[in-house]
């Protein structure tokens, strides 16, 4: 517990994820590119997290599970072929680290995904726990119901008893520390005092029909990254990196709703000229005004997505932002020209410069 509380306060990525060239770093240091977060990482972490909650019961350790399946685990998944990424960076390109199996990511992206139909819900005698969101349908014999929802794409998430005789059961609704205005509502009465990071405790004899609804509004706000630093490396003579930083005054931002953190894919933005864009040097967000939500460009994308207006190699640009699970697209949908595998075509990042940044 003492070392998951260390690692998730310094070397926990935005995304939920962790893990710097294969181990931990001293303070804050995490690099926004190359060799970090690695999917074996993912795995283990998500692993661990998982025995802690079972072990404690805390909140935070199913709402830290929530944030690293909602942003990070698909993000390392290719959308085309199913392969996994050794190393998904908040900020890269792409699709050259999709395809380099098989290796002990590739096997370990596989197994945790297998894995995370485990992690939904517990149960304990009459204790029942929904740790994770997700439509889903869950028969346990005397105790059934299905769970209807687009989260965290819509805030709303409505749960069904379909159990065919009516059965006592103390049903633990896991409430989102990220939310500040949270709403529940169990056959047509809402209920008071909710509170976030907690789970809420519902004793009834459930029978078929009832209907539990829950809303959780998704604030969107631009976010300055903490701790931020100019980072470099070296390696090891085993080849490991290991990175020192330095101060700068040069501070980037990331856009986000609720849990889901936005990324700038130029998959997504044939406007701009180049596919492999240099974000650091030539492009600039507007982070004076939210963006605006528009239609998502393609069907099968997880939204919603907003457009922001920005500065590209001084020029006026509107550039659309996706929740960042969708780097796993690497290639524009409906093009038979798809670049080679160990290309490096597309570039995206979570975090980005202001304008005010010269």
């Amino acid at each position: 517990m003492g070392a998951w509380d260390d690692i998730s306060r310094r070397q926990m990525y935005i995304t939920g994820g962790v893990s710097v060239a294969e181990h931990y770093e001293p303070g804050f240091i995490k690099p926004l590119s190359g060799n970090v977060v690695e999917t074996c990482a993912t795995m283990s972490w998500m692993q661990l997290t998982q025995f802690l909650l079972e072990l404690t019961g805390e909140a935070k350790y199913a709402e830290a599970m929530e944030r690293l399946l909602i942003n990070h685990v698909f993000a390392a998944q290719d959308i085309d072929e199913g392969l996994n990424r050794y190393h998904t960076a908040p900020n890269g390109s792409k699709p050259n680290g999709f395809f380099h199996g098989p290796n002990c990511c590739t096997a370990s992206g596989h197994r945790i995904i297998s894995l995370l139909p485990t992690f939904i819900y517990a149960e304990k005698g009459k204790e029942f726990y929904i740790n994770q969101y997700l439509a889903s349908e869950y028969d346990g014999g005397n105790f059934s119901f299905t769970v209807h929802t687009q989260y965290p794409e819509t805030e709303k998430v409505e749960i069904t008893i379909t159990s065919e005789k009516a059965v006592n059961k103390k049903l633990n609704l896991r409430i989102p520390a990220w939310c500040k205005s949270p709403k529940v509502i169990v056959n047509g009465n809402e209920l008071d005092l909710i509170k976030p990071d907690t789970y809420l405790k519902l004793s009834y004899k459930w029978k078929k029909g009832d209907k539990i609804e829950l809303v959780f509004p998704m604030e969107v706000a631009w976010v300055k990254r903490e701790n931020h630093s100019e980072y470099s490396y070296t390696r090891l003579p085993g080849g490991e990196y290991m990175y020192t930083e330095s101060p700068t005054d040069k501070i980037p931002y990331t856009f986000i709703r609720g849990p889901v953190v936005y990324a700038l894919d130029m998959v997504w933005n044939p406007q701009i000229e180049e596919s492999n864009a240099d974000f650091k040097t030539d492009m600039r967000i507007n982070t004076g005004s939210l963006p605006v939500l528009v239609k998502k460009p393609y069907g099968n994308m997880l939204g919603p997505v907003y457009e922001a207006k920005a500065l590209y190699k001084g020029n006026e640009v509107n550039v659309l932002l996706a929740p960042f699970t969708n780097i796993g697209q690497w290639f524009r949908p409906g093009s038979d020209d798809k670049p080679g595998k160990r290309e490096n075509a597309f570039s995206y990042a979570i975090w980005v410069y202001n304008t005010e940044v010269l």
